[in-house]
């Protein structure tokens, strides 16, 4: 078992005076079996999400090509995938400025 894991709040566990060592390990284990299926929780959301939004996009484009022709339907598409890129890009940016964030946290947790 690792003896101090880098942790978020929520799932770190506090001394209880007078507490044996057995059951601090069990409460620490507990507390790991938490934050994994807290994590495993999140991998599934995030496929759920992802079929999701796969699928808000072609029903955009289908309805997009049922109600239009021509130039125009390629404008709205073309519009349609810009705004949906731009958004990507958005959120991709966002993940990589927490991940240096975490990546620098733990690489001086404990200093």
């Amino acid at each position: 078992m690792i003896l101090d894991p880098i942790l978020p709040e929520k799932f770190l566990i506090r001394e209880i005076e007078g507490e044996c060592q057995q059951e601090t390990e069990i409460r620490a284990n507990l507390a790991l079996s938490r934050l994994d299926a807290k994590i495993s929780l999140l991998r599934t959301r995030m496929q759920r999400y992802e079929e999701k939004f796969n699928s808000i996009d072609t029903a955009m484009i289908t309805e997009i090509s049922e109600r239009t022709s021509g130039q125009i339907e390629e404008k709205l598409q073309g519009l349609w995938k810009q705004a949906t890129k731009r958004e990507e890009e958005k959120s991709a940016t966002i993940w990589l400025k927490q991940d240096e964030w975490f990546q620098i946290y733990e690489a001086s947790y404990g200093d």
